[in-house]
């Protein structure tokens, strides 16, 4: 089986491998909407795969708004920029290496 860097960095943490990691930008988990609603849809109805969620938002301090079904084994939250609380400058590149160094690995 062919992992991301994303999934061996979790495995060598100690993580839960995963089949599929579902990445969202400002919908699911954290908001309600259309989209949210068929990323849950999609989640409950592959219940038979283990998901993991990367979820870019706006600041990454998001609450999850959905309860998520049994076969998410992880959600981690990328903030797409802006100003993150308590941070003196904002964090686009950072959050930009991060999601390219996960998904490029």
């Amino acid at each position: 089986m062919l992992e991301t860097g994303l999934a061996s960095a979790f495995r060598a943490q100690g993580g839960k491998a995963v089949d599929i990691t579902l990445i969202t930008e400002g919908t699911y988990p954290h908001n309600m909407g259309g989209v949210s609603v068929w990323c849950d849809q999609l989640l409950r109805e592959m219940s038979e795969h283990t998901f993991e969620l990367l979820s870019i938002s706006a600041t990454g301090t998001e609450k999850s708004t959905w309860e998520l079904p049994s076969n998410v084994a992880r959600v981690g939250t990328i903030p797409s920029g802006g100003r993150h609380p308590g941070a003196g400058r904002p964090r686009t590149a950072k959050a930009v290496r991060a999601c390219a160094g996960a998904l490029f690995k």
